[in-house]
């Protein structure tokens, strides 16, 4: 190996090993394995070192690529105002040849990308050898591309129950969300990943008596390993949603065996190669201690707990990367495939009238989705797709907005999807573009017929950079009726709530802004009032009486840096243009840091009903000077509003305080009202509490 060759291999390693913990590849793909590969002392025949760097190295660089374009979508600026709106019906595909020509292209473009960041090339010139190896290897890669078939399995999920139970805080009244715990008023079903006992099935618990907890078999999921578990209970029906990882052995063709025995010519292919699919089930949960599956669903793509329920109608999104290489004779190479047990057990490539092909799409994938009613089991589901890449989920009960970040001209933007979901079908009925990116599901809302989105724009220039938010408001057609743009300067939003015609924003640098903007007129949205406070509030839950609580962290007025503590403030927004902050609790003060998942996670706060409200909350203490003294809290915090004040009534653990020299951290408690008691689950482990005294009724491990 000369020192040409050697610098090559060393540049080739700085750039791969460490994607490896940030694209999960094929182990054939691996760094390890390529460089094991590369520094063969018996190389493939007729391949000099160099050449095999770029052959086996191509398809990382795709991956590589991959990695870059998510990187680019989730960081950048915003310039221009208008909001542009893109006709849908003009990009669905013709045909099969459509989408192979566009996934292509996408692929050929991130493929030089990958070149010119592992070898330093320069406005895609390389030499004939990089050109001809890039050629050996994606021809290779074609002929072996392999398929996999969808499996069954999976699952769904429903609301909640009467004043003695809870239900899950949802953002949209009617529109039900994924969770990893469903009650009603006497069954609690839970799942966790962190505890081995769990993770691969449904625990199911009878709560009548909350001094007796009943613990049920369950339900067994898969042997695989489920990631991303979540359900819906609509009465006696539970349905579980999750995602797993397919590997299939690729497999040579006759045609190359015989090449290989004859010329002795080897052709160089990926082992295994690999897809997530998505899966959901419905259980028929009338008889906890006998549950029955009713239906099975599958479709390709990777679920990110973006999913709804709607009058009994599930919608499924996943977003399906294409990573191998795709066969322009083979649909199913490179067409998001489903199975549906009400029509077969056959995986079948979407026709290409289901798919839509927008112009300037930067992510090698599809975002697919899915209605399936879950009471006429019979009914196919319908499926739609389009290329692009999926992003953050808004749904009403008539329609579903996908919202993702475009990299566009030196500026993010943000590319809205609309599909009508009357019926249980779904229609693209329209497409637009923002400017600026949204923080999360809250950002957006319909009311009345308009779309509200709010979005944080940013200006990079080669000696300064400018941050501000807008409030923007289209029409039925997408296009924009009214907007306020310019919002607090330099700050960025860090919540968002839509009440009607009003909405509340809150964003943050030093202090904590809270606007209140009146949107009764969407030809003129403007902002009434604003109240500044230390701290921020990143996530805003309505209460009655024009009350509303913010979950987030209190801050340093000169500095902005954070406190210690949990903040929750308690708002008054009566007056829109003076609102008032009430009062302000601080949990876990004594603490040197401390978080709620509520803040990110909505699902995880609860309505206690009587005024009590309930939210996890993790404290980890350090000394100094004494290691041995640090520790871990994790509880399930009890908050009560009595007038204008907050108090807090409870701390309750499952678990003991941890030691950060311990291996366990904690997996994050969950609380549900059932019975009339607080049921808290964490882990393996369950508990009961009176909400009354706050004593303990029952405490268990979950088998």
């Amino acid at each position: 190996m000369n020192d040409n060759e050697k610098s090559l291999l060393n540049r080739l390693k700085l750039k791969l090993t460490p994607l490896d913990n940030k694209v999960k590849a094929p182990e054939s793909l691996s760094a390890e394995s390529i460089f094991a590969q590369i520094e063969s002392p018996k190389p493939k025949a007729g391949l000099s070192l160099k050449k095999r760097v770029f052959t086996l190295s191509t398809a990382a660089a795709v991956l590589i690529a991959s990695v870059i374009g998510i990187s680019i979508i989730n960081a950048g600026p915003k310039t221009n105002s208008q909001v542009v709106v893109t006709e849908v019906k003009k990009y669905t595909a013709a045909d099969y040849k459509d989408i192979y020509k566009a996934i292509n292209a996408l692929q050929q473009n991130d493929m030089r990308e990958g070149y010119k960041y592992l070898y330093g090339g320069s406005n895609g010139a390389w030499d004939d050898v990089q050109i001809e190896a890039a050629e050996d290897a994606t021809a290779s890669f074609a002929a072996q591309a392999p398929t996999a078939d969808l499996s069954s399995g999976a699952r769904q999920e429903t609301g909640g129950g009467s004043g003695d139970s809870s239900s899950t805080n949802i953002q949209v009244e009617g529109v039900d969300e994924a969770d990893c715990i469903k009650n009603n008023d006497r069954y609690i079903f839970y799942f966790s990943s962190n505890y081995p006992a769990l993770s691969n099935k449904i625990a199911v618990f009878d709560a009548q008596n909350p001094k007796n907890l009943i613990q049920f078999e369950g339900i067994k999921l898969t042997d695989a390993n489920p990631q991303n578990v979540s359900m819906f209970l609509n009465g006696e029906r539970l349905t579980v949603v999750w995602s797993e990882e397919e590997t299939v052995q690729s497999s040579s063709s006759t045609a190359a065996t015989i090449i290989n025995d004859v010329l002795g010519k080897e052709v160089i292919t990926p082992d295994i190669s690999f897809k997530s699919v998505t899966k959901a089930a419905v259980y028929d949960v009338s008889k906890p201690e006998s549950i029955k599956l009713l239906r099975s669903f599958a479709q390709d793509g990777y679920f990110y707990n973006e999913a709804r329920m709607v009058d009994n109608i599930l919608y499924l999104i996943t977003q399906y990367d294409i990573y191998n290489t795709i066969n322009k004779e083979r649909p199913e190479t490179f067409v998001p495939q489903v199975r549906d047990s009400a029509t077969g057990t056959q995986a079948k490539p979407l026709e290409p009238s289901c798919i839509i092909l927008p112009p300037n799409v930067e992510q090698n994938s599809f975002v697919v989705l899915s209605a399936i009613d879950t009471v006429n089991l019979q009914k196919s589901a319908e499926t739609k797709a389009q290329f692009g890449g999926a992003g953050t989920l808004y749904a009403s009960k008539q329609n579903i907005y996908l919202m993702r970040s475009k990299y566009e001209n030196d500026t993010t933007k943000t590319e809205i999807s609309r599909f009508n979901i009357g019926n249980g079908e779904l229609r693209a009925t329209g497409m637009c573009t923002v400017p600026g990116y949204i923080i999360n599901q809250f950002a957006a809302d319909e009311y009345n017929g308009y779309f509200r989105i709010a979005t944080t724009a940013e200006k990079y220039r080669s000696d300064s950079f400018y941050r501000s938010n807008n409030m923007f408001v289209l029409d039925a057609t997408l296009n924009l009726s009214g907007s306020i743009t310019d919002i607090a300067p330099n700050e960025s939003i860090y919540s968002v709530r839509y009440q009607g015609e009003k909405a509340y924003m809150v964003t943050f640098r030093q202090t904590d802004p809270l606007f209140a903007i009146d949107l009764s007129d969407p030809r003129n949205p403007k902002i009434t009032g604003q109240l500044k406070i230390p701290g921020f509030s990143n996530y805003l839950h309505p209460l009655e009486g024009n009350l509303m609580l913010g979950i987030g962290q209190d801050a340093d007025e000169d500095t902005g840096r954070t406190k210690a503590g949990v903040k929750i403030s308690l708002f008054d927004v009566s007056n829109p243009e003076q609102p008032l902050e009430k009062d302000v609790k601080i949990l876990l003060s004594d603490y040197s840091y401390a978080h709620s998942a509520a803040a990110y996670d909505h699902k995880t706060f609860v309505d206690l009903g009587n005024n009590l409200y309930g939210l996890p909350v993790i404290g980890e203490k350090y000394d100094e000077n004494n290691y041995e003294k640090n520790r871990i809290t994790s509880a399930f915090a009890v908050i009560a509003l009595s007038g204008e004040k907050l108090e807090q009534k409870a701390l309750i653990q499952n678990h003991k305080d941890t030691s950060p020299l311990s291996s366990y951290y904690p997996a994050g408690i969950r609380g549900v009202k059932v019975s009339g008691a607080l049921i808290t689950l964490e882990g393996g482990t369950i508990k009961a509490t009176d909400l009354q005294s706050f004593t303990e009724l029952y405490a268990a491990d979950i088998k």
